[in-house]
């Protein structure tokens, strides 16, 4: 779906990079695929920090350490440390064709409150920001932030990235555009400090809206997924005893009552006619989530290698 998209939207070749919270099985097995096998092994590494925690892309793992890596990674996040997390990001920045992304950074995920947020990223960036290649433009964040995330990188002299967080079927609406042919090539220049950022259309659409179809899209039925064909099949939890489960097989096919009045308002809300009212109510309420007048058409792109140059975005 993302190759398709860059390619229909950019008229590009694609290199997508999709990661999993602390886990690299799917991008494991995505190579085994004949289509996906120059996919990189990737994951979104989970990274307590203070009062609060980050999510840390890391990208293009060499696939034979990847899993050992990855165990490391994981230990760290049940038992962490300053001193280990340097350790562990000093062995994938020394690696070849790795990339290291701090995602939405300004994504208040500990619900400090953004003076204590403040801090804390300061703390990480002040400790570890060094194996830190690039902070993320992220596709679902507002814009608002975003600007804010582009300040923080000019003042702090790093370089910027593209990257989503999305978790339905919407594909990315922010992409980097580059020469390279390889993604080792692409974290090549990342590394080097340029980086080309574009905006695509339906980034424009309220992000509450693009969220609420994110929801929908999680709750669809697809029976092109053997097994899996029900929202509540691909939605794990963990049982006291520290087993995992679907729900489904937590709940034996008798779905609560108060989930089954909320799965009506999802098949209510993919209705043509509701999306098309969610967009409008989304839209014209409060303050404009999108406002480009500081971001124009003329201001491209932001290459990292010029810092003497505003931020450019494109739109």
């Amino acid at each position: 779906m993302e190759k398709r998209s860059i390619e229909r939207e950019c008229g590009l070749a694609a290199l997508v990079s999709i990661t999993d919270h602390d886990n690299i099985e799917a991008a494991a097995q995505l190579r085994a695929w004949e289509e996906g096998k120059q996919a990189p092994i990737s994951l979104e590494w989970t990274v307590p920090s203070g009062r609060s925690y980050f999510h840390i892309g890391i990208h293009n793992l060499p696939s034979a350490r990847a899993d050992t890596l990855t165990g490391e990674l994981n230990r760290f996040t049940r038992n962490p440390s300053a001193g280990l997390r340097n350790d562990l990001l000093a062995a994938i920045t020394g690696q070849p064709g790795t990339l290291v992304v701090l995602n939405h950074p300004l994504w208040d995920q500990g619900s400090l409150g953004a003076d204590a947020h403040a801090t804390v990223l300061r703390e990480l960036l002040e400790s570890s920001g060094g194996f830190i290649h690039a902070l993320e433009i992220n596709g679902l964040r507002p814009w608002e932030e975003n600007q804010r995330v582009i300040r923080l990188a000019n003042a702090s002299d790093r370089t910027l990235v593209s990257g989503g967080d999305r978790h339905g079927c919407e594909p990315a609406s922010v992409v980097n555009v580059t020469c390279a042919s390889s993604f080792a090539e692409f974290v090549d220049e990342v590394r080097a400090g340029t980086s080309e950022i574009v905006f695509l259309p339906h980034y424009r659409e309220p992000v509450r809206f693009r969220l609420l179809k994110s929801v929908i899209d999680i709750m669809r039925n697809y029976p092109e997924l053997p097994g899996r064909e029900r929202w509540s099949d691909r939605v794990l939890c963990r049982r006291y005893t520290g087993v995992n489960c679907s729900l489904s097989e937590m709940w034996t096919g008798e779905i609560p009552g108060v989930i089954r009045y909320f799965e009506r308002i999802v098949r209510l809300a993919d209705a043509r006619e509701f999306q098309h009212i969610a967009r409008k109510y989304f839209a014209g309420s409060g303050k404009p989530e999108h406002d480009y007048e500081s971001c124009s058409i003329e201001r491209a792109a932001w290459n990292c290698a010029e810092p003497q140059r505003a931020p450019r975005c494109h739109t």
